[in-house]
């Protein structure tokens, strides 16, 4: 939310909030936007009527601004609903997601893509130390997102990430997390599902370069439906990522430290870091690439970045210079 609200204000629009308690590195990141935060929460705080309110998922339906909310004629979004219509919508998303891994990943794949001229915009669960924040709003036409499966609001119980629609997305573990709203493993499974079956359908492709959604939509006959190739690269470490997504009609590509199509070979961890290089199906493929960050961890995130990423155009020396220096992310 502290990331969204910073976006918001990037692009003019007047930002206030509302919470309980800010922690930090929220609270300075915050601070420094000027964003007006009111401490609790109050139906005063919706007055006078913002012209869109969004909910974030902690907020419940018996919250004292919440029920104020929902007896006005404001309008309101949740906040994956706010970043698809209103930073998404006209990008190609890449995508992190699964049960741990997503933060580090993120902020990987935003830093390569950067270093590589790239331009991209990014939102991460944490802040990136290469960019100092939580968020970027760049030029060019990739946004890389953090994908959370945790419900998305009080009004809207399914996955965060399924409202991004991403075209590329990396699948990192599956496993059972968040107890507090997943019942059992198998409850878990069924968003991933969900998630590859998403990635398997057919999209309009997003604009190209300096091409708004309109334009795009006038080269194309009315509700035709054009083909862009969605990736999915999963970890084939975790059995449960490979079996919610073996039903994809996405381009499925697997990676790993022990099994996958792309493996992680010659893994060296010392104080300056980590070294490695990289097979497919048993060939070389690339060697010595090095990162700043050590664990055996953090080699297994740079494979994703490094799959994906070079599905969608990055080439082997921008790979390998982006992750040599990619610093790491300070968590919130």
């Amino acid at each position: 939310m502290a990331a969204l609200a910073g976006m918001l204000s990037a692009r003019g629009y007047r930002v206030t909030g509302s919470d309980n308690q800010l922690y930090e590195p929220t609270a300075s990141l915050l601070k420094a936007l000027r964003i007006d935060i009111r401490n609790g929460y109050d139906a005063a705080n919706l007055a006078p009527a913002p012209d869109l309110v969004v909910v974030g998922n902690v907020v419940s339906p018996v919250n004292p601004e919440a029920q104020a909310l929902l007896k006005s004629s404001i309008p309101y979004v949740s906040m994956p609903e706010a970043l698809w219509h209103l930073f998404l919508r006209d990008r190609r998303v890449l995508m992190v997601a699964g049960t741990h891994g997503k933060t580090t990943s993120t902020a990987m794949m935003a830093h390569v893509l950067e270093a590589a001229g790239r331009d991209p915009s990014m939102l991460v669960g944490g802040v990136a130390l290469d960019f100092g924040t939580n968020y970027r709003l760049g030029g060019g036409r990739d946004f890389v997102i953090e994908g959370d499966e945790y419900d998305t609001a009080f009004f809207d119980k399914g996955p965060k990430f399924l409202h991004y629609r991403a075209n590329g997305a990396i699948i990192t573990a599956v496993e059972f997390d968040h107890a507090d709203i997943y019942r059992d493993l198998d409850h878990v499974k069924s968003s991933f599902r969900a998630l590859a079956a998403q990635m398997g359908e057919r999209r309009t492709p997003a604009p190209q370069e300096n091409e708004t959604c309109a334009q795009a939509d006038q080269t194309r006959a009315p509700g035709a439906q054009i083909d862009e190739p969605r990736v999915l690269v999963v970890c084939a470490d975790f059995p449960h990522a490979l079996e919610v997504s073996a039903a994809t009609r996405a381009r499925r590509l697997t990676f790993g430290l022990r099994s996958g199509e792309f493996r992680a070979t010659d893994i060296a961890i010392g104080p300056a870091g980590a070294r490695f290089s990289i097979e497919r199906e048993g060939k070389l493929v690339a060697s010595d690439l090095e990162l700043r960050i050590g664990g055996r961890m953090n080699v297994a995130n740079a494979l994703g970045v490094w799959v994906l990423l070079r599905e969608f155009g990055l080439g082997d020396e921008e790979l390998a210079q982006g992750l040599k220096t990619f610093a790491g992310v300070k968590r919130r």
